[in-house]
């Protein structure tokens, strides 16, 4: 068969002998959006299979936590192939208020990465303290056992965590730790603690909870 200068022939997917596409596909464009195409079937194909092994737990008896977490990875494990190499995934902000409407209403938890001296000045009542920066005598530095400490307090990566620090700073760069880690609920609190407290929003002093 006679090809044009843009098209691109991928055959066999031996990688990938079960997808839907067969054993030959075809695709007219360059070779990045051909891959981009081979990715997104094995994507698919990957997300039926995991999904149809996790809803068959849950008829069992064992479930539905398995397949809300197996949903949750897949979406983000899917949002991986359309992300430019590179570049951060978008961090998703919301208000002080917002993020007090969230914890009552759906399940997320309070996630201060401030310093501890910071904290036990005051935090939003419930929060738990895991500091992204740690004071030493050469000053702040990054925490380098952050993640292990996230994942003490929060073993399941997709519970749903508001991130804030003073002011959203430190927790953006937390954010994009947690992300890269597999958490895949994450939320960060425009303003922080600073505009928390500014809001009237309750606050508890001391060590708390």
């Amino acid at each position: 068969m006679d090809r044009g200068p843009g098209d691109v022939e991928v055959t066999p997917l031996t990688a990938f002998p079960s997808t839907p596409l067969g054993n030959n596909a075809r695709c007219l464009g360059n070779g990045r959006f051909a891959g981009l195409l081979v990715a997104l079937a094995a994507a698919l194909g990957l997300a039926c299979a995991v999904l149809g092994q996790a809803r068959e737990r849950g008829r069992g008896g064992g479930g539905r936590e398995d397949v809300q977490l197996t949903s949750a990875r897949v979406k983000h494990a899917a949002g991986d192939i359309f992300r430019t190499p590179g570049v951060p995934a978008p961090i998703r902000e919301v208000t002080p208020q917002e993020a007090l409407e969230l914890i009552q209403s759906q399940g997320y938890s309070y996630l201060d990465v401030r310093t501890p001296e910071e904290w036990a000045a005051g935090h939003p009542p419930g929060s738990i303290n895991v500091p992204v920066i740690s004071m030493g005598p050469a000053g702040r530095l990054p925490n380098t056992g952050f993640n292990a400490e996230v994942e003490r307090a929060y073993p399941d990566r997709a519970q749903p965590l508001v991130v804030g620090c003073k002011s959203g700073a430190r927790s953006r760069a937390a954010i994009q730790e947690l992300s890269a880690a597999g958490y895949v609920h994450l939320v960060n609190v425009a303003g922080g603690f600073d505009l928390w407290s500014a809001s009237g929003l309750p606050v508890e002093p001391g060590g708390g909870s």
